[in-house]
């Protein structure tokens, strides 16, 4: 669900309500809430390791000291899994390079969002840049050439105020994918 419109007009506000309602149908929500000092970087880092499950003090600890990797791959390996993931991630400095690495490294990502009750949940996905757009892409179009069930959901938020580029793309987006699926 794509939602714009100029500021004061609610959007936040129904993203609100909607989380809500997904909470009490039992969903796993994964929300961001755009602002001028975001990155597509830290949404992309926190998609991963809550995809994994990999508990906050665990990713401080091992974000901290990267000389225990060894002990940590025989404790937690879907953790290490996260945590390589995401240290590879951070070597893409570039919009570009997070993208491509999107194209690389993300489908077992996207699968793992799909076979889950997890909504994303992003307020003023214009403060993320191309590369979370991109990301928002890739996905939709994996769910929609997807032969098994999907039973995750997104929600986004637009101000039509602040509107970049690559957020006027990803509406644009949405619509032909909705013109597709209706005819």
């Amino acid at each position: 669900l794509a939602l714009y419109g100029v500021s004061g007009t609610g959007k936040t506000r129904l993203l609100q309500e909607l989380s809500e309602v997904l909470l009490k149908n039992k969903y796993r929500i994964i929300s961001f809430i755009g602002t001028e000092k975001e990155s597509a970087f830290s949404a992309l880092k926190e998609i991963v390791y809550f995809l994994y499950g990999v508990p906050r003090d665990e990713i401080l600890t091992e974000m901290q000291n990267d000389s225990n990797l060894m002990e940590t791959i025989s404790k937690n390996p879907t953790a290490n899994q996260a945590y390589l993931l995401v240290k590879n991630l951070k070597k893409a400095f570039a919009e570009q390079q997070i993208i491509e690495f999107i194209d690389n490294s993300f489908e077992i990502i996207f699968e793992k969002l799909s076979q889950t009750k997890t909504a994303l949940v992003i307020d003023n996905i214009q403060y993320f840049g191309k590369s979370l757009s991109y990301f928002i892409k890739k996905y939709l179009t994996y769910s929609k050439n997807q032969a098994c069930k999907n039973t995750s959901v997104i929600f986004f938020s637009v101000n039509m105020d602040y509107i970049t580029k690559d957020s006027k793309d990803l509406l644009e987006f949405i619509q032909e994918l909705e013109t597709d699926f209706y005819y």
